[in-house]
């Protein structure tokens, strides 16, 4: 091993890690003259680096002038190391890899986002695992012939009553329930309260105390148990009234 030519290969810069322990392990075999003979495998053994790497390094080392090779068969190569004659073609991170820092590398952009259909599913990716987000709704839409505060009072009464089950599409399948009751001549707002008064979470026409005929229904929420049995308790009321209206006359 030669000092003076580990000397003047250590403070060198503007070289890779692997360009660089190639050079030191050079040097390290090297006679004062920067003369030495070591096998490229030995090479690769002593730096812990692929004999590809090994050979990429010896070779940039000697387009950058810091090194002179002379090939002989069937022997190892003779290089000579020349510090001095260092002359860098290119500028790399010093004692980096052949690869920019993580941290200088510019992150990739988001892809571009505009003309994606509204309510796509997205992807999230995290730590633990991949999920898909669920499409997003449509804006609810009050229409102009529904008046806001009575929507605002059934809006208020399915919150309480449904929950989490009073989605935007819930609402959205009761106004179209109210809009053919209006179509079909009924007030929106005598519907809503009539069905929040009975506490029915469907919407009906208007109910007469004295009809005998069952009222159109026009709803996209089935009766439930409960629903059935008040409906049940109103055609019997409805039959004791009449049957009283005909003993009076």
């Amino acid at each position: 091993m030669s000092t003076i030519i580990m000397n003047s290969c250590w403070p060198l810069q503007g070289m890779t890690v692997t360009q660089k322990a190639v050079l030191i392990s050079l040097a390290d075999n090297a006679n004062d003259n920067g003369v030495c003979w070591p096998s490229i495998e030995k090479i690769a053994q002593r730096t812990c680096l692929s004999v590809r790497a090994v050979r990429n390094a010896i070779k940039w080392l000697e387009e950058n002038q810091l090194l002179q090779k002379t090939e002989r068969n069937g022997r190892s190569n003779i290089y000579t190391i020349t510090p001095a004659s260092y002359a860098p073609r290119q500028q790399v991170h010093p004692c980096t890899s052949e690869h920019p820092p993580r941290h200088l590398v510019h992150p990739t952009p988001a892809a571009n986002t505009e003309g994606e259909a509204f309510g796509a599913p997205r992807t999230i990716n995290n730590h633990h695992r991949t999920i898909k987000e669920s499409p997003i709704s449509a804006k609810l839409v009050i229409p102009n012939w529904l008046p806001k505060e009575s929507w605002q009072l059934w809006d208020r009464f399915r919150k309480r009553v449904s929950g989490k089950a009073w989605t935007t599409d819930a609402k959205q399948l009761s106004i179209e329930s109210l809009q053919q009751l209006v179509e079909s001549g009924h007030d929106p707002t005598a519907c809503i309260k009539q069905s929040i008064e009975r506490g029915w979470t469907g919407l009906f026409a208007p109910r007469s105390p004295i009809s005998d005929k069952h009222p159109p229904i026009v709803s996209v929420v089935p009766l439930n148990r409960q629903e059935a049995l008040e409906e049940q308790n109103y055609q019997v009321a409805m039959e004791w009234i009449k049957k009283m209206q005909e003993d009076l006359q």
